[in-house]
């Protein structure tokens, strides 16, 4: 068994078999591209090979992050991030999830400082990492037929706020 860490630093050379590993489109390649040209943060791109095959992935930011943010005073402090580079409820860390931890054991022997992981699926190395979720993670279980019935199952209020929308967007509306 032979494993290896690789650290990209341009998406575009990242394997093609990282998006098979994706759990969903913001840890994509493409995806991940975009976010590296229009809000760069140093980003590090971290793949897990075992006998030659990608098996794990994470990206690794640094951020200064205001300790203080919603107060007067101010607190900035320079944080290694295993997360995306954007507010989203998706993990910066995703593959087999038997080669998750000693993922996050390799980037932890790499990157110096405060460690924050955001949205891990589980609690990895729990005395070592801050962990800790953006946004509220929320699975929409789609049981409707179609766009229809979904929207027949909505308050009004909201029902009507949708359809005020689709109004608007396709043009019945200025």
């Amino acid at each position: 068994m032979n494993q290896r860490i690789s650290i990209v630093t341009e998406p575009e050379k990242l394997s093609h078999a990282w998006d098979n590993l994706a759990v969903n489109y913001f840890q994509r390649r493409n995806f991940i591209s975009y976010m590296h040209q229009y809000n760069y943060c140093n980003q590090r791109y971290y793949e897990l090979y075992k006998d030659q095959k990608l098996k794990a992935c994470g990206v690794v930011d640094t951020l200064k992050i205001d300790l203080f943010t919603f107060s007067k005073y101010r607190c900035p402090v320079e944080m290694k991030v295993i997360g995306l580079p954007v507010s989203l409820a998706a993990g910066g860390i995703f593959g087999d999830p038997e080669e998750l931890e000693y993922l996050i054991i390799q980037i932890l022997q790499r990157e110096n400082g405060l460690v924050l992981g955001l949205n891990f699926y589980e609690d990895y190395n729990k005395d070592e990492v801050i962990s800790m979720r953006t946004l509220p993670t929320i699975i929409f279980e789609n049981k409707f037929q179609n766009w229809e019935e979904y929207i027949k199952s909505l308050r009004s209020h909201y029902r009507r706020r949708i359809k005020l929308r689709v109004k608007r967007k396709n043009g019945y509306l200025n």
